[in-house]
């Protein structure tokens, strides 16, 4: 059996926007405006680089509970600041839309994560990663047959292009869901609260390919 890696570092959210966030691209809520020259974009492969909120950590560490993840991932630390960054492997998972009215973008990994504690363990499969001007950031996974949203955020504006066959966008900050909350309490954290707490924000880098939009005509009439 592969051994998974325990995060136990306490993560500081604003020492983490500032590493993570490209320089001079705004922290703030997408402005949506009349599209022109809407670009469309296969993902293909990438990475994600997700720092663990400080809150949602301190719940896992005073609850008894340990956060894992798969030994693809790597953990870095930040030298200057002390910051932990988990960095998963992705694939592209959906159309790509840039420049237009529904833009967002998001990606999938094969990457396990398991909350264990209190002889219990939640196991979460299909990890996915969203950063969406029209609609909410998330991250989101599988738990056994069940899926459901770890957390979202707010909306949150994407480059108009991609640089060099890349794209590169930052989440804001994501809050858990109810439904997480509800399943980490049940399990490993039975500390754990019912408001939402700061999960952490991601920073998703995906390789593409330009394609255009698929037109499905309709045949009715």
């Amino acid at each position: 059996m592969a051994t998974r890696r325990t995060i136990t570092t306490i993560i500081g959210m604003s020492a983490t926007a500032l590493l993570l966030l490209p320089a001079g691209t705004p922290a703030t809520a997408a402005q949506l405006g009349v599209p022109s020259a809407t670009r469309w974009y296969e993902g293909r492969t990438g990475t994600v680089q997700w720092a663990v909120g400080s809150e949602f950590m301190q719940l896992l560490t005073d609850g008894g509970a340990t956060l894992n993840v798969c030994p693809a991932a790597k953990v870095s630390v930040d030298a200057g600041s002390g910051v932990s960054i988990v960095s998963i492997p992705v694939s592209g998972n959906s159309v790509i839309q840039l420049n237009g009215r529904e833009n967002g973008m998001d990606a999938v990994s094969t990457c396990a994560i398991t909350v264990t504690g209190n002889g219990a363990t939640v196991e979460l499969t299909g990890l996915s990663f969203t950063v969406a001007t029209a609609y909410a950031s998330s991250i989101g996974a599988s738990n056994g047959d069940e899926s459901l949203d770890l957390g979202t955020g707010a909306r949150k504006k994407l480059p108009k292009r991609a640089t060099r066959g890349t794209i590169t966008a930052t989440s804001p900050v994501i809050v858990t869901s109810s439904a997480f909350n509800d399943l980490l309490r049940a399990g490993p954290v039975p500390t754990m609260t019912s408001d939402p707490v700061n999960l952490g924000l991601f920073r998703l880098v995906m390789k593409v390919k330009a394609i255009k939009e698929t037109v499905v005509e309709n045949s009715e009439g």
